[in-house]
């Protein structure tokens, strides 16, 4: 219960800091996505189930505050935070390389799903130019982020997991 009020208050901080410090720190016109370092964080260390209920309500609270369809964002934020659970096995506390390469195919999959939903279906073919410009430069500011953010947040999770009481045991 514990971890599930934590994630929904970073969640919160996350979205609130994303659309207000660092939008007034914008690299080119590039805000790193926090919401989906907590998605890839949150099923990386966790599993699939709580990956995408942390990717579904990290997509909501973008689709309710900023996008004209609900749901889209939920869907890609959600099959995001599946497919790191996925790879919940491969978990250790003191590598950093792997959780850097499963953040940037995270966030090369969201480019990806965002193209398709928002640019292919509207008739905008050029993908080059939409990969090159926000994706990629997202992609670098994100992981420069991630990686002042990932140890402290590593740490968080533990705390919660120490203080937590499993049934059966």
């Amino acid at each position: 219960m514990k971890k599930m009020v934590v994630t929904g208050v970073l969640i919160i901080l996350a979205y609130l800091m994303q659309t207000t410090l660092l939008d007034e720190m914008r690299l080119a016109s590039i805000v790193p996505n926090l919401l989906l370092f907590l998605t890839f964080v949150s099923g990386f260390m966790n599993g699939r189930k709580t990956g995408m209920f942390t990717g579904f309500f990290c997509g909501l609270i973008i689709d309710i505050f900023s996008s004209s369809v609900i749901g889209l964002n939920s869907i890609i934020y959600m099959s995001i935070g599946y497919l790191n659970g996925c790879f919940q096995s491969l978990f250790f506390d003191e590598d950093i390389k792997l959780p850097l390469v499963l953040l940037s195919v995270s966030e090369l999959l969201y480019g990806l799903f965002t193209y398709i939903t928002r640019f292919l279906l509207n008739n905008r073919l050029n993908m080059f130019d939409y990969i090159l410009y926000p994706v990629i430069p997202e992609l670098i500011y994100t992981i420069v982020v991630a990686v002042f953010l990932y140890r402290p947040l590593l740490k968080l999770y533990h705390w919660l997991e120490k203080g937590s009481v499993h049934v059966g045991d």
